[in-house]
């Protein structure tokens, strides 16, 4: 028997991709919506979200594959 027949695994899960979607909502402020999820949030027009991923699914923000 080998080493790595008694090792555990892993326990994975797939990684979700997803983009902000940023428009101006109907008072002037940036909404930016998850295209995976449709989680909203809105900031100050001179405000950029900056996040790199949704906070209520977990989606990673940017390209599939894209590297940072």
């Amino acid at each position: 028997e080998h080493e790595i027949d008694t090792m555990p695994t892993a326990d994975v899960a797939e990684v979700k991709h997803g983009e902000w979607e940023t428009e101006l909502d109907e008072f002037g402020w940036n909404k930016h919506t998850c295209s995976n999820c449709g989680y909203v949030k809105r900031t100050d027009i001179h405000v950029s979200l900056g996040w790199n991923y949704c906070p209520n699914c977990g989606a990673k923000m940017g390209e599939e594959g894209e590297s940072k």
